[in-house]
């Protein structure tokens, strides 16, 4: 499958009170990749990897998940 996610600040970065820069500082990406998830009936995982894109004002990259899962 798919996955991925979005970050985008919603308020300007401050110092003092006022905001920093022209803009705030809002920083803003957006991350998206393949899944693999294997699962039984009281367990289970999943193999993830998102690479970020559209970096602003926030370091770009790429994440390596590995997910284990048990119910109770």
């Amino acid at each position: 499958g798919l996955n991925g996610y979005l970050y985008e600040q919603l308020t300007d970065d401050e110092f003092d009170g006022s905001a920093v820069g022209s803009d705030g500082r809002q920083a803003r990406v957006y991350a998206y990749g393949p899944q693999l998830v294997y699962r039984q009936k009281r367990w289970g995982g999943s193999l993830k990897w998102q690479h970020e894109d559209g970096a602003r004002n926030r370091a770009e990259g790429d994440k390596y998940w590995l997910q284990f899962f048990v119910g109770l």
